[in-house]
Parts: structure tokens; C-alpha cells; sequence
């Protein structure tokens, strides 16, 4: 099973790399909760062998989770080429979805954050905008998203990483997509 990692078409081609996630976590909020200190906000979800990018949206006794998946990846290797392309890829190992298909956008993080610490209330920061989406539509499938720009612009800093999340939160629903982390056993 595949985790999250960068393909890159470097010059001259067809020089290509891939790129392992270094570190991968989600994080996770009931926002119905105004003090949510001792829940699911303090919580650290680094070790686990997924990432759960999933919402409860005032469902039961008024629940909004919302769950978040981060990756990151050391950029050191490709310092100094010329890239053609990267492309951010993750397994879904699991997709419990109400719509035939949902989106999933992907941002640059623009804070620092490591998966044995990160938590909801100490998140990093990330842009506002996606980068780029894709639809997510089942289990057992590699999903891809173009970060071209991002990992030409952050190949000098040497590293780069990127928040996942459901594009919309319906009210009354449930959905989620589980991606292998790296983690997940046979990876």
C-alpha cells in the first residue's frame, strides 16, 4: 500500500524521484465544544497507521468533528535541479462517503509541525486556498494532486508540507477518507 509520497520529473528528463513522507499525523476538533482542551484538540494522532480526513457535522447530540490530514516531506534531495512536475500521492485505505465522489483539497503548510507533537491546538499554519483538488470516489485507489508550484518554490528551504481536508461539511452528515500513513503495515 502506498503512502503519502512525491513524484518529481526533474531535468534532464526523463529523471524522475520519489519522495517518502517524513512525517504524517492528523489532527482533530469537535467545534461544537468551546473548551476543547482535554479532547480531541489536545489529542496527537502521529503514530497511527492512517490519516483520517473526515467531518461529523451536527450529527447525534450535536457533534462537529472535523479531522484534518497533514504530510511532510524533506526536499534536500532535489535541491538544485530544475523540475519539471511533483505530484503529492496518497491510498485511500478506507472512503465512507454519502455523494458518489468528494473533493479533497490539498494546502501548503506554511508553519512547522512534527507528527510525535502535533495536535489540533498547536496546528501549523497553511494558506487559505488549495493548492490543488481531486475527487476521491473509493478505497484501494492512489490519489494524486499537483504541487508542481509548491515544491519548485520550497526546493530551496528543503522541505515542504501540506494539510488534506473534505472540500465541503454538510449539515446532518458523516463522511470520511482514510489514507494510508506511513505507518500502515506492508508499506
Amino acid at each position: 500500500m502506498l503512502f503519502a509520497m512525491l513524484a518529481i520529473a526533474a531535468k534532464p528528463a526523463p529523471n524522475s524521484v520519489v519522495l517518502q513522507a517524513t512525517d504524517d499525523a492528523y489532527i482533530a476538533s469537535d467545534t461544537a465544544i468551546t473548551d476543547d482542551s482535554d479532547t480531541l484538540k489536545a489529542q496527537n494522532f502521529g503514530s497511527l497507521d492512517f490519516l483520517k480526513v473526515w467531518y461529523v457535522w451536527k450529527v447525534g447530540n450535536e457533534q462537529q468533528v472535523v479531522s484534518l490530514g497533514l504530510v511532510k516531506f524533506d526536499l534536500a534531495s532535489i535541491k538544485g535541479k530544475e523540475i519539471e512536475s511533483a505530484t503529492l500521492q496518497l491510498t485511500a485505505a478506507r472512503a465512507d462517503l454519502l455523494q458518489p465522489a468528494r473533493l479533497v483539497d490539498v494546502s501548503e503548510v506554511t508553519g512547522d509541525w512534527s507528527e510525535k507533537s502535533v495536535t489540533f491546538a498547536k496546528k501549523p499554519t497553511w494558506g487559505v486556498g488549495a493548492l490543488a483538488t481531486t475527487a476521491v470516489y473509493g478505497a484501494g485507489v492512489v490519489y494524486s494532486w499537483d504541487v508542481s508550484g509548491s515544491v519548485i518554490k520550497n526546493a530551496k528551504v528543503g522541505k515542504v508540507s501540506y494539510v488534506l481536508g473534505l472540500r465541503v461539511v454538510d449539515d446532518g452528515k458523516e463522511e470520511q477518507v482514510i489514507f494510508a500513513s506511513r505507518e500502515a503495515e506492508g508499506v
